[in-house]
């Protein structure tokens, strides 16, 4: 894939849960690494630091957090996520 001249790709890895995105990930960060490309790798949620904070606290099975405050943290997460690493980048 010929990607001289391309300011940049944005690629998301979309799947359930245990189906191998973050395998695939790091091979495909890994493969483009080779090629001399410059890539930024984050997760969500997570990411930045204030967003890995969030990150556990959603993973965290000993907390109850009802369903809207879960969608909440998660949208916490992606803002944090969009406006540290990845507009800058």
């Amino acid at each position: 894939m010929d990607v001289s001249g391309v300011p940049g790709l944005f690629v998301t890895l979309e799947g359930v849960e245990g189906s191998g995105k973050t395998t695939r990930a790091e091979v495909l960060v890994s493969s483009l690494m080779e090629r001399g490309l410059e890539v930024l790798h984050t997760r969500e949620p997570g990411g930045p630091p204030v967003a890995e904070r969030i990150r556990d606290i959603l993973l965290d099975g000993g907390n109850d957090v009802p369903a809207l405050t879960e969608l909440f943290l998660y949208l916490a997460s992606r803002s944090a996520n969009v406006a540290l690493r990845i507009a800058p980048a």
